[in-house]
């Protein structure tokens, strides 16, 4: 408290403020006692609290109750200054931290809210020079360090950053503000490992910001680390309300990438909730609705962008993937040939992302020629990343006095088609001269298949939550000498493993059944019928013949032993049953054309299909009637467990293919039940896998090479009971009399090939 102090004059105004004269009011003999002015400190900490609390109305009113009882008291105009900042009134704030500056002109703290108000109008060097200045006057300030340091980052210069940082980390060493710039500092100066050490350091102080999660996960993304990745975005966006669409977006594609699907979904749409019109985010959940075979929504999410988002690449591909997913045929025939023209003008050496082809996956269903299915996988190909860390290509290993190390890549190792096929064949590896790894991009599933995959292996790794360069460096401490992709283009893969040459000789098999154009594959394994020898030029790989046939098969796939009646199923007792159980994908319009006409000679005949969403039924199911068939003869089949549903076959009558997409382990399952299958082989490797099983399985009258025939083939079949039956007793022979389910005698020949492969690499490496 302080005692009034009189005027010079008597008649003066009285300093207290009543509007009397001084001699009339606190000057008067035997007045009022002296007046004592009020003290400031308790205005100043309510306008710190009030801003503390971001009630800057309060701030702004204590600050100015401090001026009434002190005009120039220079911690009120930086509480002014700060509230001016945080209304975005920058000049007020300028004007303010003057005031401040020149009541109390060595005080550091002036200076740093001084500098923040400048750098907020982009006068970057003369907030620098406030920032240095309160430096000067306080070398251990630490908002005035995280500023400057903060603002070098921002320019550019990142070791001078870094240099700040750490000074300002000397006196605290534990400071989490700062550990944070330090951590974005080394990030953008190529550190990770110092960035990331930074953000943990960060985050082991329980008053880190949740900002710190957001920027370590965005590390770990870039580093491919999906897993970690995702718990950090998750943390930040578990601490933070308003987390914007990008994290949330940023989190699905960490899910997706680790396989998490439904995860991934859920993360897309509430980033899509909090920004409705984010064309990546709709890309991104539309791709991952066509994975979890919600077609119908996909196709129109991807609708919407389709003439406004050119910047997304392969949007016109997806669409057109989400379309054939759920049979929309809508403008088939024109987009068809759309395609092909872009096709033609593809340049497959650019780096550049193009709308000019389609991804390798949706290519294989698409009645293309193998040269365009070449200049589709090339071009994809060429959008591989490459791992900058990978380190020198593995070329040669000596194998003298050892097995033969072969490693099978695959993110697929559950209940799933290639493991329906594979799982004996791992099991009768001979462990005398191999040495069998798995490596697992997904997690598991769980279910019994998996745990006897895993039984299957000598070595089985679950790597689905290690990065890409993890996998790598783990291939090779393995020492691998064969690496098998099992994937392909399809959901799941890490190309850029197989891309940095992960093991001296590498390969692919049965998960893509066509060229991947890509340098880093020696072979495709396959056979004679499906890739002939003259079909080399539409490869980018050499052809590794297996002399047993392309197909392997588990001959242990459990059967149910009892089989439903046709009734239960919604079938026909007495009527002809066609089927397919192909993916909806593989069902083109000429295709289509032909099943419509096979049904319209076959009376009281009806065609089963694998089952399908609502959409893709619809879509079906219009399409057969205005080809003038009626729309009960489409029966869908209802979802079962591998065992029940090989049972279930048995009640077709003939199995007709797709193409130029055939069946393939579907094919296998049929001829494994004893059920005929008809195909059509056409000049692509995905047009020729079924036609290959039945040349090994001795049945080539079911091969036909046009639609015509096909069709032809299929109505004499059905209109011939007998001729029927005694195919159907071939097709049941041939499981015990035939190569293609002989897996002793198959794996022999598999294993065959790759030690010739292999002796072949080793001898030109000499």
């Amino acid at each position: 408290m302080s005692v009034l102090e009189p005027p010079a004059s008597r008649n003066a105004p009285c300093p207290c403020g009543s509007g009397k004269r001084y001699k009339d009011c606190h000057g008067a003999l035997g007045g009022p006692p002296a007046y004592v002015a009020p003290d400031p400190a308790p205005f100043l900490h309510d306008a710190f609290d009030a801003l503390d609390r971001n009630d800057l109305a309060a701030a702004e009113a204590a600050a100015r109750a401090v001026h009434a009882i002190e005009p120039t008291h220079p911690q009120a105009w930086d509480v002014l200054a700060s509230c001016a900042l945080l209304r975005d009134d920058f000049a007020g704030a300028l004007a303010c931290c003057d005031h401040a500056i020149a009541a109390r002109p060595d005080y550091a703290p002036y200076h740093v809210t001084r500098g923040r108000a400048l750098s907020a109008v982009d006068e970057r060097g003369q907030a620098e020079d406030a920032w240095r200045r309160a430096l000067a006057l306080d070398p251990t300030d630490p908002e005035a360090m995280f500023c400057l340091g903060n603002s070098a980052r921002e320019r550019g210069a990142h070791d001078e950053a870094t240099r700040i940082f750490e000074a300002a980390l000397l006196s605290d060493p534990h400071d989490p503000l700062m550990l944070n710039g330090l951590g974005l500092a080394l990030g953008l100066a190529g550190d990770d490992a110092g960035a990331r050490n930074a953000y943990e350091h960060a985050l082991s102080h329980a008053d880190c910001p949740a900002e710190v999660h957001a920027n370590l996960a965005r590390l770990l993304h870039r580093r491919q680390d999906y897993a970690a990745a995702a718990i950090h975005y998750d943390a930040f966006i578990t601490r933070t309300a308003d987390a914007s669409a990008d994290l949330f977006w940023a989190l699905g594609l960490c899910r997706r990438k680790l396989g998490e699907l439904p995860a991934a979904e859920q993360s897309y749409r509430e980033a899509l909730r909090r920004a409705p019109d984010h064309a990546d985010v709709k890309h991104e959940l539309a791709t991952v609705l066509v994975e979890l075979g919600q077609g119908a929504e996909a196709v129109e999410l991807l609708s919407q962008l389709v003439d406004s988002a050119s910047h997304i690449p392969y949007l016109r591909a997806t669409l057109a993937s989400a379309r054939q997913m759920v049979c929309d045929w809508t403008d088939w025939e024109s987009n068809f040939a759309a395609l092909r023209a872009r096709i033609a003008t593809v340049d497959a050496t650019t780096d550049e992302a193009t709308e000019a082809t389609i991804v390798p996956l949706g290519s294989l269903a698409m009645p293309l020629s193998p040269a365009e299915q070449l200049i589709v996988a090339r071009r994809f190909a060429a959008t591989i990343p490459r791992m900058t860390t990978a380190g020198p290509i593995i070329t040669r290993t000596d194998t003298a006095g050892r097995r033969l190390r072969i490693g099978y890549v695959s993110s697929d190792f559950r209940a799933h088609p290639i493991p329906y096929l594979l799982t004996e064949l791992w099991e009768r590896h001979n462990r005398a001269r191999f040495e069998v790894h798995a490596y697992s991009l997904g997690r598991s599933d769980g279910s019994s298949l998996r745990r006897r995959i895993e039984r299957a292996f000598e070595h089985f790794a679950d790597v689905s939550s290690e990065t890409a360069e993890g996998t790598l460096a783990r291939i090779r401490a393995d020492g691998i000498d064969v690496l098998i992709d099992l994937n392909g283009y399809t959901a799941g893969s890490r190309a850029e493993i197989f891309a940095a040459r992960a093991a001296p000789l590498q390969m692919h098999w049965l998960g893509f059944l066509g060229t991947q154009g890509a340098e880093w594959f020696d072979y495709i394994v396959t056979d004679r019928f499906v890739t002939p020898p003259e079909a080399a030029p539409s490869f980018a790989e050499r052809f590794l013949y297996v002399p047993g046939g392309y197909t392997p098969s588990d001959t242990r796939r459990p059967i149910d032993a009892t089989v439903p009646s046709r009734a239960s199923l919604g079938l026909p007792h007495d009527g002809f049953v066609f089927c397919c159980f192909n993916s909806g994908y593989k069902i083109i319009p000429p295709m289509f054309d032909a099943w419509m006409r096979i049904l319209a000679a076959i009376d009281r005949s009806v065609l089963w299909l694998a089952p399908a969403d609502a959409a893709t039924c619809a879509n079906l199911r219009r399409e057969a009637a205005a080809r003038g068939v009626a729309t009960h003869r489409l029966v869908f089949a209802t979802r079962a467990e591998l065992p029940a549903y090989l049972a279930r076959l048995k009640l077709a009558d003939l199995f007709l293919d797709t193409w130029p997409y055939n069946a393939g382990t579907t094919a296998n399952d049929a001829l494994f039940v004893g059920l005929p299958l008809l195909t059509l082989a056409g000049e692509t490797m995905a047009s020729r896998v079924a036609a290959s099983q039945l040349a090994t399985a001795g049945l080539p009258g079911l091969v036909t090479r046009d639609l015509a025939e096909y069709e032809a083939r299929a109505i004499e079949l059905a209109r011939s009971p007998d001729k029927l039956a005694t195919l159907r007793q071939k097709v049941v022979d041939a499981r015990t009399a035939s190569s293609l389910f002989d897996m002793a005698s198959y794996t022999r020949g598999f294993e065959g090939a790759l030690e010739a492969a292999w002796e072949e690499h080793f001898r030109a490496q000499r």
